[in-house]
């Protein structure tokens, strides 16, 4: 006779495997990000981080969570919500971008001729 706190154990021991599966089959990615206004630098990093996983960049001026998506072997779409916090009132922008692995593209954030995004992947 088994005893039901087994099948609690095995339930969670198959989770894990599952989700080590997952995190293992997971591209690596390292994004390299910058944002201008006017000319003028607000943020610039690069950021490691696994497909499908959020990356946070924040300092005074803005906040940008990036989240990257492979959609082939060489194309990574990548959504960006950025927070610009030095406008009164706070501007939350989106822009989504679909580059090649290595490519570097720079574009306006949704259509505003005053901030332009940089993003290498």
């Amino acid at each position: 006779m088994s005893s039901p706190i087994g099948g609690f154990y095995l339930n969670a021991q198959y989770r894990k495997q599952a989700d080590q599966f997952e995190l293992d089959n997971k591209l690596k990615l390292e994004l390299t990000i910058k944002l201008e206004l006017d000319g003028k630098c607000l943020i610039e990093a690069v950021k490691s981080g696994l497909s499908d996983s959020a990356l946070l960049l924040d300092n005074e001026q803005v906040t940008i969570t990036l989240t990257p998506n492979v959609i082939s072997k060489t194309l990574i779409q990548v959504h960006s919500e950025i927070t610009i916090k030095q406008f009164d009132p706070i501007k939350i922008l989106q822009q989504q971008l679909t580059i090649e692995s290595g490519e570097q593209l720079s574009t306006l954030v949704e259509g505003d001729p005053h901030l332009q995004l940089t993003l290498r992947g």
